[in-house]
């Protein structure tokens, strides 16, 4: 009678162990899997950020490239601005060059104009 209840407390005893072992290996592969997923989540996360710093540089680059190209426009465009003005002040220089050399031929003219008159008479 005691070896009959020594094996059913046995028995009790290693089917409470098999559940316990069936629900932890239930247990380790959820776990597992969730691991697997969370593997996963982080390459697709990864990759992601790879592409977005890839852009980022890309855009960062255009943008340098966009700003040179700035800088030599308004550089090119102030240069321009420069010749104009001296153009100008060249041109402000020989008009008031003209208008003194006229005066001054004019007086001429009409001082041997006058000599002229005077020794006609």
């Amino acid at each position: 009678m005691y070896f009959l209840l020594h094996c059913r407390t046995a028995k009790a005893e290693l089917e409470r162990v098999n559940a316990e072992e069936s629900s932890a290996q239930e247990e380790r592969n959820k776990l597992e899997r969730n691991l697997t997923m969370v593997q996963h989540d982080m390459k697709e996360i990864q990759r992601k950020l790879d592409l977005e710093v890839d852009q980022r540089q890309k855009a960062e680059s255009k943008l340098n490239e966009v700003e040179s190209q700035l800088q030599t426009e308004v550089s090119a465009r102030q240069a321009a601005l420069d010749i104009s003005q001296q153009s100008v002040e060249k041109i402000q220089q020989l008009e008031k060059q003209v208008g003194y050399d006229f005066c001054v031929l004019l007086y001429v003219h009409l001082h041997r104009s006058i000599l002229h008159t005077k020794t006609s008479t």
